[in-house]
C-alpha cells in the first residue's frame, strides 16, 4: 500500500513538473526577444508583456545598455519584488 502512495505521489510530482516546464516555455516563446519584435506586436498584445521586459527591450541600443543581460535582470527584479511583498 505504501508503494502505491509513493508511486501516486511521484506521478503527481512528475506531472506538475512537466506542466510547469511547459507553461514556462510557452511564456518564454510568447515574449519578444528584441525591440524589433516588441514594436511589431499588435497593441492588444502589449498589455500582456511584462513592463520590466518592455523597458529593458526599449533600452537596447542606447548608450550604456550593451552589457545588460535581460534574463538575469528580470530574475533580479522578480527577487526584489518577492522581498517587498
Amino acid at each position: 500500500m505504501r508503494k502505491r502512495y509513493i508511486a501516486i505521489a511521484l506521478g503527481i510530482a512528475i506531472t506538475l513538473g512537466i506542466s510547469a516546464f511547459a507553461i514556462f516555455k510557452l511564456r518564454e516563446a510568447k515574449a519578444p526577444q528584441s525591440f524589433a519584435e516588441l514594436i511589431s506586436l499588435p497593441s492588444e498584445k502589449l498589455q500582456n508583456i511584462d513592463i520590466a521586459l518592455m523597458n529593458l527591450l526599449c533600452a537596447q541600443g542606447l548608450n550604456g545598455s550593451e552589457e545588460i543581460d535581460i534574463e538575469s535582470t528580470l530574475a533580479t527584479l522578480d527577487q526584489w519584488a518577492k522581498l517587498v511583498q
